[in-house]
């Protein structure tokens, strides 16, 4: 029989991070069923979820892990998942939508978009952000209620970032994929050179 368990590491970044861990995983007796893993500013994060062999405590899986890494290098948790635990009732249904928006980068701006997306009942599904050069940039994944107005929400999310140069939209992930996947296309078709040149944020 088998477990299903959360891991977590942080550590500065390096190159070999992710054969480490994933190793000490399969090393366990582990199958790796979900992964998300980014890069902040010099800092690897990771979190994933895995089956590993009853008899696998997650003591012994976070030593594990923190043994493919140098000495007092990584900052491991490990810890049951509870499949049917939702302690705050169930996640909000609706449709998903992609938010993004640049201005000015002002203190205390994200939380008050992640508090007004609290208040409208607005699931943030994912989320990425930084400041480049005194500006912010931001693009996440929201869920929206059937019930909301978006384009209130579009309304009230421009007036969280009043600056002049504030850029914000709010598209539903179908038109997203859509249009930025022909507008990777006719980008490709008219200038072979304009993916490598292209910035992501």
């Amino acid at each position: 029989m088998s477990q299903e368990v959360v891991i977590s590491v942080l550590t500065p970044d390096r190159v070999g991070l992710i054969a480490g861990v994933t190793q000490a995983i399969y090393a366990a007796g582990g199958n790796i069923c979900a992964i998300s893993q980014t890069v902040l500013q010099g800092y690897f994060t990771i979190i994933l979820i895995a089956a590993v062999p009853d008899e696998c405590t997650p003591e012994q899986l976070q030593k594990a892990v923190e043994a493919s890494g140098r000495a007092g290098e990584l900052s491991v948790l490990v810890r049951p998942r509870r499949r049917g635990a939702l302690p705050m009732g169930p996640m909000p249904s609706g449709d998903r939508f992609v938010l993004t928006m640049s201005g000015r980068d002002q203190p205390g701006l994200l939380a008050r978009i992640a508090a007004y997306l609290a208040s409208r009942g607005i699931n943030i599904e994912d989320l990425a952000a930084h400041t480049d050069g005194g500006r912010f940039l931001l693009m996440g994944e929201l869920t929206l209620p059937a019930r909301e107005d978006v384009r209130q929400v579009y309304i009230d999310l421009e007036a969280l970032v009043p600056t002049p140069d504030a850029v914000v939209t709010l598209q539903h992930i179908n038109v997203f994929v859509a249009t930025t996947e022909i507008g990777f296309r006719h980008r490709s078709v008219l200038s072979p050179r304009a993916c490598s040149e292209r910035k992501t944020y």
